[in-house]
């Protein structure tokens, strides 16, 4: 029977521990980058390959993945498909935080169209006793929309 008991109280101490909003990973956290209130918005990083055949590159943003095909509007309408353009290697985007992004790039390869997709989860966590007051942090919503060499 103690055991039991043991044992209930490790299983419960693990999931209060690790239940709550609050980042358990919070040795890596730079005070001068905290937010206070929690922001509602964020920069997505948008990483591009640019180079001779590709001075630009159309890209598109979905909320959720691309399957789910929720397009934001962050761009110009071509052939009715929603469509933003990088024109340099790297840009940032603001988007609503705590959802989830997914990116379509499109590169030419001669005659060819080569579609580069990636997904990340924009998100804030709330590591309070690191700093002095309430510290909020902006984690995730990088993309690598690069050609492989």
């Amino acid at each position: 029977m103690k055991i039991y008991l043991k044992i209930f109280a490790i299983v419960g101490l693990f999931v209060f521990t690790f239940s709550c909003e609050q980042d358990p990973f919070i040795f890596d956290v730079n005070c001068d980058e905290c937010y206070y209130p929690e922001p509602d918005t964020a920069d997505l990083i948008l990483d591009f390959t640019l180079n001779e055949e590709n001075p630009y590159v159309p890209y598109i943003l979905y909320i959720g993945d691309v399957e789910d095909n929720i397009v934001i509007f962050v761009g110009d309408v071509e052939d009715n498909i929603i469509v933003r353009t990088a024109y340099s290697e790297q840009e940032y985007l603001p988007a609503a935080v705590n959802e989830h992004y997914s990116i379509e790039a499109f590169y030419k390869n001669g005659d060819q169209t080569v579609v580069v997709v990636d997904g990340d989860k924009l998100k804030t966590s709330r590591t309070s006793e690191v700093c002095d007051t309430e510290c909020w942090i902006i984690k995730g919503g990088q993309f690598n929309l690069k050609l492989k060499q």
